[in-house]
């Protein structure tokens, strides 16, 4: 499919590139739990969502919007320290950045480990790597995962640097923790919401117009 856009590339600053082996580092706490993560999502989903939710109410874009949205509220929760441009520009699209390092996007992979989504001007750019500032050129790094035939599951998980289309390296997240143990065995936190409160410490808070 051509790629329509409404600007053009040259306008723009090329973001640097990125090394594999110092991105897996410096991620490495990231990396090394998102299989997990991804796993759970899958597992929320099968189990609090699809119940009540009948096959023919079912959007095909659904699956992707609900582990997004699991996965986010995981790392906010996890690695609020890497989420402060999403947490303080409310609305935004969902990125993470250690310090002043490379940008991680969360998406849906196919099965040739790019990124899922119909194209606009923004994705687009995330993808050429390109930027509309000189004070933000750090690269464009995928953490996605691809999902069965039935997508019950995420059969694989990756990191993936791409440019203009084309894969110039990804990391297998699954071995990357299996290398890891020490770190993917710490299990995903769950989000506030989802912790059972301690026997004797309930407190309910009325609301101040009652």
């Amino acid at each position: 499919m051509k790629i329509l856009t409404l600007f053009d590339p040259s306008d723009f600053e090329a973001r640097k590139p990125a090394n594999q082996t110092d991105f897996e580092n410096r991620y490495k706490d990231v990396l090394a739990v998102f299989p997990a993560m991804v796993d759970e999502a899958f597992i929320r989903l099968s189990r609090d969502i699809y119940p009540v939710v009948e096959p023919a109410s079912r959007d095909r874009n659904m699956m992707a919007v609900l582990i997004s949205g699991f996965l986010k509220g995981q790392l906010v929760y996890r690695f609020p320290e890497y989420c402060t441009h999403y947490i303080n520009n409310n609305g935004s699209r969902f990125r993470l950045q250690k310090e002043n390092y490379e940008w991680l996007y969360i998406k849906k992979l196919d099965v040739n480990k790019k990124p899922s989504n119909i194209e606009t001007d923004n994705s687009v750019k995330i993808i050429k790597q390109l930027s509309d500032s000189e004070a933000d050129v750090q690269a464009n790094v995928f953490l996605g995962y691809v999902a069965n035939d039935d997508n019950s599951q995420a059969d694989r998980v990756f990191a993936v640097y791409i440019v203009d289309k084309k894969v110039v390296w990804f990391t297998d997240l699954r071995h990357f923790a299996e290398k890891n143990k020490s770190i993917s065995e710490i299990r995903p936190i769950a989000p506030p919401s989802q912790q059972k409160l301690k026997e004797g410490t309930v407190t309910i808070k009325k609301a101040e117009n009652e």
